[in-house]
């Protein structure tokens, strides 16, 4: 359990500081400042959803490993709801990344571009099959309303997705030497099977 410094509903670790601080200083080109915007935005879309599905924002936890909301609802949560809560961060971060290409177009500019793969990437990156991801979610949801309950392919889908991103981040680790944002990536993964493991 790690420090936290709390803003009303906002709990801040000191690894989030930490880990901003260390890319900050290693970033020449800008990209962490077009990442922490494109990510409020991808946090953005999930609160409004939220909000408009009837439930309340309990906490948004910012940790060395990314941003979590922890939401309730007053009555009874419908897999619907959860599907489309999980859906709208990446579909705003695919839009965003669509609208920035299209604009980028007219005006040839490199900082459109790279905002562009930034949210493109982070949005298809949510969207993969494993539980602490968007897509975990929105395919936790989807089995509710066809089986009427989680089924195993979830677990399958989840591990191997996630020995397919740690295998490729040892090989881009072994070809081009440490990369921070790789680190980063595969310790977020390791402790998520750890944590999916205790629960």
């Amino acid at each position: 359990m790690g420090a936290y410094i709390r803003f009303g509903r906002t709990e801040i670790s000191a690894g989030f500081f930490f880990v901003l601080a260390v890319m900050m200083y290693l970033d020449t080109e800008c990209i962490i400042i077009m990442f922490v915007i494109s990510a409020a935005v991808h946090e953005l879309a999930h609160v409004i959803v939220v909000k408009l599905a009837g439930g309340s924002i309990d906490r948004l936890l910012l940790k060395a490993t990314g941003a979590e909301i922890k939401y309730e609802y007053p009555g009874v949560r419908t897999d619907a709801s959860e599907v489309a809560i999980c859906l709208v961060g990446p579909a705003a971060n695919i839009l965003l990344a669509v609208i920035s290409a299209t604009i980028n177009t007219h005006l040839q500019s490199t900082e459109l571009h790279t905002f562009a793969g930034v949210n493109l990437t982070l949005g298809l990156f949510n969207l993969l099959p494993v539980k602490m991801l968007d897509g975990g979610g929105v395919l936790r949801g989807l089995c509710r309303i066809v089986f009427g309950r989680e089924v195993i392919i979830l677990d399958v889908l989840h591990y191997g997705t996630i020995i397919v991103l740690l295998a490729i981040c040892v090989v881009l680790a072994l070809d081009y030497g440490f990369n921070l944002s790789l680190f980063l990536v595969a310790t977020w993964m390791i402790t998520g099977i750890f944590r999916e493991n205790r629960t």
